[in-house]
């Protein structure tokens, strides 16, 4: 039920929780379009050197102050709210290690690994992919590039009865951050 939740928020409010993914011309050959599925964004949409470089750990903690701030605006303690926030936190450092940074994304060769339905499957066994793919209305496509498969696999370990609760919280964040900008 998560995982189908969780594709309709990523499908109508256009965040993305398992994907980022973005039609474009084929970096081989530029007379076709290709789907690229993107690494996950983290908070804010930043990407993986947030978590794992220091010279980005200001806006790190700058990030968490903000997380806590928003979750207690949206109802939580200031104790639950720092709480999810280092759960998070943790999540999001853990994916970031295993993801590219952005100089290896830099790196158009890096970003093209194309990929049909069933290895797509294979990457992530925890998500029925051809449900996903229709509901993101690209159902029909054969070939897909997964430009940090790496990223992926390990979003996929997460995805289980275990981290539920983690799992909601991180489309909570998600939504609350893509949306404060909207509010009072």
């Amino acid at each position: 039920e998560f995982i189908d939740n969780a594709i309709v928020v990523e499908n109508e409010l256009f965040i993305d929780i398992f994907t980022l993914s973005i039609v474009n011309s084929d970096f081989k050959d530029s007379s076709k379009n290709i789907v690229y599925f993107y690494p996950i964004t983290y908070d804010f949409g930043s990407n993986s050197d947030i978590y794992v470089d220091e010279e980005y750990s200001r806006y790190h903690a700058l990030y968490k102050q903000y997380q806590i701030k928003l979750l207690k605006l949206y109802g939580y303690s200031k104790e639950e709210a720092r709480t999810i926030s280092r759960e998070l936190d943790d999540f999001f450092i853990d994916i970031a290690s295993s993801s590219k940074t952005s100089k290896d994304l830099s790196d158009v060769d890096s970003l093209y690994n194309v990929v049909n339905k069933k290895e797509l499957q294979d990457i992530y066994t925890n998500i029925d992919i051809e449900k996903y793919l229709n509901k993101m209305g690209i159902g029909n496509e054969e070939y897909f590039s997964v430009v940090d498969i790496e990223n992926y696999k390990k979003m996929n370990s997460y995805l289980t009865n275990d981290n539920l609760d983690l799992l909601k919280n991180y489309v909570l964040i998600k939504i609350l951050e893509n949306y404060s900008g909207y509010t009072s």
